[in-house]
């Protein structure tokens, strides 16, 4: 087993690293299709800043850092309502089922955009059509050793407007170190991995969009001697299409049925310039102007409430100008 793990990994990360020029340039960015694959994300980790490659026992995990699954030890059940931008309405059905021989998980996504007026060749209002994408992935993911667990999941997603369509195939590999002391988790993935199947205009044949290939390192922390409960979050992400972005959050539980969160999200840019005086500066800087989607500060802020199998998530994000983002999610464990 350790031998095909690490024989997947490998493919895995050639795959990244061999278009490493790419990555977090911004050279091509919005150049990618399926953008929809980024909105499916949990309501705890959108509160905390989208921070989730190093969060434990995440059932959405197969969207994401499929390793993060591994931790969990109960069947899970549950569903999220994003209230998105512009009349985009994501909704994702999702579910996890422990077994002997690693954690099996599923998410199940589907995304409208909305209705959109039709019109002919003079510019006459004639109707209206609609878009939307649909998408399926699995999941598996188990303790390996040394502390290490490690995760695989693929997709298929298929994106609609009107009478076109496209379709592709995705993988997502992930590792999470859990350090001895259990305080820590230290994780690695590489994510949406893959390629379209067909194109919107002449199928299998015609000009086929790049998926959003992504690459994520975090790190997780609970402080030992903290007054309450903490957990501390960071994720660094190379996206194929877009700059190079970094996130923090923070979760505290002030009572054991209550969670705060708070999360921040930045670009993170190169800068080279010269002063008037001829003084050459550069290095790196954060740009949260464009933190979160459409221009946001990237700031979130969410909670979470627990009672006995039931868990129910919300999160808030900004989204500059077109006002912000809610998430609900709820789920049962059994």
């Amino acid at each position: 087993m350790n031998f095909r793990w690490l024989a997947c990994s490998g493919l895995a990360f050639f795959l990244v690293t061999s278009r490493a020029e790419a990555f977090g340039s911004g050279d091509d960015s919005g150049a990618s299709g399926f953008k929809s694959l980024s909105l499916v994300a949990t309501s705890r980790s959108a509160a905390l800043g989208g921070a989730d490659c190093a969060l434990p026992a995440n059932s959405l995990a197969a969207a994401g850092n499929p390793s993060a699954s591994a931790g969990i030890v109960s069947r899970t059940a549950g569903i999220a309502v994003i209230d998105y931008v512009l009349d985009v309405l994501p909704v994702v059905a999702y579910g996890a089922y422990p077994t002997r021989h690693g954690v099996w998980s599923v998410v199940v996504g589907n995304v409208w955009f909305g209705e959109f007026q039709r019109t002919n060749e003079t510019a006459a209002e004639i109707g209206t059509f609609g878009a939307n994408d649909l998408s399926l992935r699995v999941g598996w993911a188990a303790p390996l050793r040394l502390g290490i667990a490690g995760g695989v999941s693929l997709g298929w997603i298929r994106s609609t407007i009107d009478a076109y369509s496209s379709s592709a195939l995705v993988m997502n590999v992930g590792f999470q170190w859990h350090a001895p002391n259990q305080q820590t988790v230290v994780a690695v993935s590489a994510e949406n991995l893959g390629g379209a199947l067909s194109s919107y205009v002449g199928g299998s044949q015609g000009l086929k969009d790049d998926v959003p290939t992504e690459f994520h390192a975090g790190v997780s922390h609970r402080p030992a001697h903290f007054p309450l409960p903490l957990l501390l979050v960071s994720d660094f992400t190379l996206p194929r299409d877009n700059e190079a972005s970094a996130s923090v959050g923070a979760e505290i539980r002030p009572f054991e049925s209550l969670f705060i969160r708070l999360g921040y999200a930045s670009l993170v840019r190169y800068r080279s310039n010269t002063d008037v005086d001829g003084t050459h500066r550069s290095g790196f800087a954060f740009d949260d102007r464009h933190g979160s989607a459409f221009g946001g500060s990237g700031l979130a802020a969410g909670f979470g409430v627990v009672h006995k199998s039931l868990a129910l998530d919300y999160a808030y994000s900004l989204a500059g100008a077109f006002g912000g983002v809610h998430r609900v999610a709820a789920a049962w464990s059994w």
